[in-house]
């Protein structure tokens, strides 16, 4: 991990532990949007 940090310029300091990254992203196809716009309401 050191490696990677010094590669895209960071640092870590010896004995640091990683910690969990959770990205949540609602994604709404597109046939979805214009059945929703087509029928006045909200895209689900």
């Amino acid at each position: 991990m050191c490696r990677q940090a010094e590669a895209a310029g960071g640092n870590v300091r010896r004995g640091e532990k990683a910690s969990v990254i959770c990205y949540a992203y609602r994604l709404t196809p597109k046939s979805e949007k214009e059945a929703a716009r087509s029928d006045d309401r909200e895209a689900q």
